[in-house]
This record gives C-alpha cells, structure tokens and sequence, in this order.
C-alpha cells in the first residue's frame, strides 16, 4: 500500500492532497499490531499462527465428536 500511495504523483496534486497522502503514507508504514491484553502486542504472522492452531483443534475435536456419535 506504501508504494501504491507513494508512485500516485501525490506531488502533483493540491496541498491538501499533498498532505492527505503524506498521513496516509506514513499510516501505512507501521506494521499492524493487534493488542491481546497480558500478552502484549501480536503481528500478523503470530496472529495467523494462532489461528492455524485454533482452527486444527476444533476440526479435531468435530472429528472426535462425529466419531462418538456414529459408534
């Protein structure tokens, strides 16, 4: 999204334009952090990790309840 916003010839435009990309620029620029209280601050990679995770224990636990259900 840097690069898209950075190679739009913002220099070009109005200053508030100008200026309206700049603060979008520089937004854009931070890595997205999610808050997760005690623990601190999570990125993406370990967000989805956590979501694998999460997602392979309940397609387990599916299984093993259609497993009880059909004996």
């Amino acid at each position: 999204m840097f690069h898209a916003a950075y190679e739009t010839n913002w220099y070009e435009n109005s200053s508030q334009i100008k200026q309206l990309t700049r603060i979008m620029i520089m937004r854009v620029s931070k890595p997205v952090e999610a808050k997760a209280g005690l623990m601190g601050t999570i990125d993406l990679p370990l967000f989805a990790s956590i979501m694998r995770t999460a997602y392979s224990y309940l397609t387990l636990l599916k299984q093993m309840q259609e497993d009880a259900e059909s004996t």
